[in-house]
């Protein structure tokens, strides 16, 4: 009997939206077939082959709902799927059966050797394994000694954060306040285009020494760019400008001022004065930078400044 079936229906019950702040979504149809084949595919009826394992995803199923319920990070719960995606794809490229010990083992082994061959870093590894380690002890109930013939490696090639010097940070004023002003005027030309858009997806271009590139995530490096030079010209650490709560009072417009608010500086121990509004320097004034982020805000419901880093 053949293996391929052909769909007359999608399960929704088995696709979760994740609200954070990216649109992903956590779709467990395509765990049910072979090659994790993509939801419009499943969607439209086309053939899929079954790969047999409705019951263990089933029950990754029960157990992602009740840890959303419970209110677990929703990036959290992404990152969780998107490693099982990953793992079970990988068996069905290479033909072997999920879910087993040997698979796992086998599994780890072929990113050990993407790290020898200098195609991973030893840091993603290790994120890798204590990702599926967590992931079968969690949610499958896979005991721990499973794990103990996986060789480890540390996170000694991570890269550490250094900060930039003063004249570096004003050589990138110039790109981000242009890169801001230009997906700020295509975002509030059209909102939900681009809330609504996958981080895949290109919604928005930009012009830069005489390229135009297109955008995919335009909206988080429109928000970051914002960040930054609200952090920038206010000399407040980013930090802080992501703690900023929105003010409640309906009546702002767009052309109103926004209100002003003290801040602890960490770093420095003292505490500075916040005021958000036009600035000389500044090209984009802060009633742009506060109409985006009331416009964006107003969208997601959201009663806080929340910046995601950029994907791409």
């Amino acid at each position: 009997m053949s293996n391929v079936t052909y769909l007359s229906g999608w399960d929704a019950s088995l696709c979760f939206q994740m609200n954070d702040g990216e649109n992903r979504r956590c779709d467990l149809n395509r765990l049910l077939f072979k090659g994790y084949p993509r939801t419009e595919h499943i969607q439209q009826g086309k053939p899929v082959e079954s790969a047999h394992r409705d019951g263990v995803i089933l029950q990754f199923k029960e157990r992602f709902q009740e840890r959303l319920e419970e209110g677990a990070s929703h990036s959290t719960l992404y990152d969780h799927y998107r490693a099982l995606s990953l793992y079970l794809k990988w068996c069905d490229k290479n033909d072997i059966e999920a879910f087993l010990q040997h698979s796992i083992e086998a599994y780890m082994a072929s990113c050990f050797e993407k790290v020898r061959l200098g195609l991973l870093k030893a840091s993603t590894y290790t994120l890798t394994l204590s990702m599926i380690s967590r992931l079968f002890q969690n949610y499958f109930d896979y005991p721990s000694h499973w794990f103990l013939n996986i060789p480890t490696m540390g996170r000694k090639d991570t890269e550490s954060f250094e900060a930039y010097s003063r004249s570096d940070l004003r050589q990138l004023l110039p790109f981000l306040r242009k890169l801001f002003n230009q997906t700020t005027a295509q975002f509030l030309e059209n909102p939900q285009k681009h809330i609504n858009a996958g981080k895949c997806v290109s919604t928005m271009t930009f012009s830069w020494l005489d390229k135009e590139y297109k955008l995919c995530g335009a909206i988080s490096k429109m928000m970051c760019a914002a960040t930054y030079l609200m952090s920038y010209y206010t000399y407040s650490n980013a930090s802080v400008i992501f703690q900023l709560k929105r003010p409640k009072n309906v009546s702002i417009s767009v052309g109103e001022q926004w209100y002003q608010m003290p801040a602890f500086k960490r770093r420095s121990f003292k505490r500075v004065h916040l005021e958000m509004g036009g600035h000389n320097n500044l090209d984009c004034s802060g009633q742009l930078i506060l109409a985006t982020i009331l416009e964006f805000n107003q969208n997601n419901r959201s009663d806080s400044l929340g910046v995601s880093p950029p994907l791409y």
